[in-house]
């Protein structure tokens, strides 16, 4: 999409539904035409081109458009009426750049230039302006023509903020699209949809991506990205889904709803039998791109992460496992309101629920196992910590020779060179090899260290998960 034309889905007379682009009708292209040859003109300045702008547009519209910005932009505005200057107020912004520009000491030709360069960028600022807004009354005209055709149920927008559109496209099925554009990293552009009441969700999803957050894949059937084309690939959607529904009801819940929970749960079992495999066809594939419809709760596996499997492979294999395993009784409550009308989906729901009672042991073991590690990595750093301050000791009398040294250094740069050459004279060999011990010990103390925090938060993952288990299992 873009600005000239407006996304639509219509309901035909045979209750399809019928995705089109609306163009926008380019009124006075004459009127933008005129002014930028008024812009061109050095004999005309910004009055005359305000004069030819409010002969046609004497009311002051504000039009509530994102456009010309992306969706993901951040402290915008709509689109207002240019401001109009009086001559009077033109005739002060000309003194006081003419004032300012005398201070600089230039030539009278050097003057002349530099007033009329300000003088054209007045115009070309106001010529801008003037051509956005007209472009959102070219938008708004055709959105209030659309607004009012009985046969178009969705249209695409451009509205700032917090929106929720709500549509009953037919006796089944309920489309509602919620926006907040122009808010930055809180912007969204998300659609839901409703099936006689039932949510439809994209179930499968956690299992096509390394990390899903299932909290956000239960609010909202997708997830688009942040861009005017995603209106066309949530209008196709609409249209092929609600059509199908309408068409062929069987096929519609086998593909949106039997499919999708089939694919998760056949997924889960080979991550609960293959965890290993299964994330090894994510470092195979950690550059694809994300389907669009898919944008803010899964997510390919990190750089880090890749990184990090080649030391962690086996916490990162169980902590993959559990959190996708665990992760899926989040769907219960979703799964269980679709049993009424399809009973089938009871044995998928047990499924589920033996994958995690048959996990919960390993869970506990890999705890420990782990933990067992951490005391392990922890005691070694407690030594090598006692050995770091036994060398930092024998050094300190090295340390107060060199500050004595340092005492007539007048600036840092002066201080290091005189701390490296007593480092480099062979007199002070026993230094540069306590130096160097010191450096050597606190490197391997640190990798410890990092290696303790990083296992530590496998366990917090892991509990996290255990916790889940309690929470949707063990306390039904």
């Amino acid at each position: 999409m873009n600005i000239n034309h407006i996304a639509v889905i219509s309901k035909q007379n045979n209750g399809l539904l019928k995705f089109t682009k609306r163009e926008i009708t380019n009124n006075y292209i004459d009127i933008i035409d005129r002014l930028k040859e008024m812009e061109q003109n050095s004999n005309r300045t910004i009055l005359d081109m305000q004069q030819c702008f409010v002969k046609v547009f004497a009311k002051k519209d504000y039009f509530d458009m994102c456009w010309p910005h992306s969706y993901s932009s951040s402290y915008i505005s709509g689109i207002g009426y240019p401001k109009y200057l009086t001559y009077d107020e033109y005739e002060s912004m000309l003194k006081k750049e003419l004032d300012t520009l005398k201070g600089s000491e230039l030539q009278n030709n050097e003057l002349e230039n530099k007033i009329q360069k300000y003088k054209q960028e007045l115009k070309y600022d106001f010529l801008n302006r003037c051509i956005k807004y007209i472009h959102g009354y070219n938008f708004k005209l055709e959105k209030s023509k659309i607004i009012n055709e009985s046969e178009i149920i969705m249209s695409s927008s451009e509205r700032i903020g917090f929106t929720n559109y709500t549509y009953n496209v037919n006796e089944d099925v309920v489309i509602s699209i919620n926006t907040n554009f122009g808010y930055g990293y809180s912007s969204y552009f998300l659609l839901s949809m409703k099936y006689k009441g039932i949510e439809i969700l994209p179930y499968s999803a956690m299992i096509h991506y390394y990390h899903a957050n299932i909290i956000e894949l239960k609010r909202y059937t997708r997830q688009y990205d942040l861009v005017r084309d995603s209106w066309n690939v949530a209008f196709d959607f609409v249209v092929e889904s609600v059509n199908l529904a309408t068409t062929n009801t069987d096929v519609f819940i086998k593909k949106f709803i039997i499919n999708e929970v089939n694919e998760m749960v056949l997924g889960l079992k080979n991550i609960a039998c293959h965890p290993n495999t299964e994330i090894k066809r994510f470092l195979d594939n950690s550059n694809k791109s994300l389907i669009n419809g898919m944008c803010y709760s899964v997510r390919n596996i990190s750089w880090n992460e890749k990184i990090d499997y080649k030391v962690y492979w086996n916490e990162m294999d169980i902590a993959f496992k559990a959190e996708k395993i665990t992760g899926a009784l989040m769907f219960l409550e979703q799964l269980s309101e679709l049993v009424e009308i399809f009973p089938a989906i009871q044995t998928s729901i047990d499924e589920i629920k033996s994958l995690n009672i048959n996990l919960a042991p390993e869970i506990e073991r890999t705890i420990a196992d782990i933990a067992a590690k951490i005391n392990k990595d922890c005691l070694k750093s407690e030594k090598l910590e006692e050995s770091i301050e036994n060398l930092k000791k024998q050094i300190i009398p090295h340390e107060e020779n060199i500050k004595k040294l340092q005492a007539s250094c007048s600036n840092d740069s002066e201080k290091v060179q005189i701390k490296e050459k007593y480092r480099s004279d062979e007199k002070n060999a026993e230094y540069a090899r306590l130096c160097s011990e010191l450096d050597k010990l606190q490197r391997e103390n640190s990798e410890l260290k990092g290696h303790v925090q990083k296992r530590r938060n496998f366990i917090e993952q892991l509990k996290e998960c255990q916790n889940r288990i309690q929470t949707y299992i063990k306390a039904a």
